[in-house]
């Protein structure tokens, strides 16, 4: 039996690729990206306190993955809705490697 973590990760580079092709190709310096697409790339074995669902996002793979692509990724609380609070977008800044 496959737990819900395995199924996560099966998927995570997969959707890795995508985010990476959309930061690619944007001409923004900041970008938000909604919470789940990225806790889905980047799945924490922690599990989620608020959902069942949607895993926790391993930060430190993402700060690490985004690093290495010239970008800076923080949460967004200022731009997330009252219903989301406990998950708010990530925030990508582009950094000043080039």
């Amino acid at each position: 039996m496959t737990s819900a973590y395995d199924k996560c990760i099966e998927k995570s580079l997969d959707l890795q690729r995508v985010l990476d092709q959309e930061l690619d190709r944007t001409d923004k310096y900041d970008l938000l990206i909604d919470f789940i697409h990225i806790a889905k790339a980047f799945p924490s074995k922690t599990p989620n306190p608020y959902s069942f669902e949607i895993p926790q996002i391993d930060s430190k793979s993402l700060e690490q993955w985004a690093n290495q692509r010239g970008w800076d990724v923080k949460p967004a609380p200022e731009a997330t809705k009252e219903s989301k609070r406990n998950m708010p977008p990530i925030r990508f800044t582009r950094n000043n490697i080039t």
